[in-house]
């Protein structure tokens, strides 16, 4: 049986695939162990033959109990 710990990771990478693939943008795994705080990376390539190509680097959270305050916090 998968630790609850793994599940909240994978739930939270499913979230973000899900958007992702919405949007057409590139779904990444970051490489682990994760030493740089990044679970995920999303990209896509520069419009109009532009030679930067945006991304994102995520470090992703999951909480199981009911989200209280602002759901999105960081420093």
């Amino acid at each position: 049986m998968m630790h609850v710990r793994h599940q909240q990771e994978e739930f939270s990478r499913a979230f973000i695939y899900a958007i992702s693939a919405a949007a057409g943008l590139k779904f990444n795994h970051a490489a682990t162990p994760d030493d740089d705080s990044v679970d995920v990376t999303i990209s896509t390539r520069g419009l109009r033959g532009t030679t930067r190509s945006p991304r994102l680097d995520i470090q992703t959270k999951c909480q199981m109990s009911e989200a209280t305050g602002d759901p999105i916090s960081y420093r």
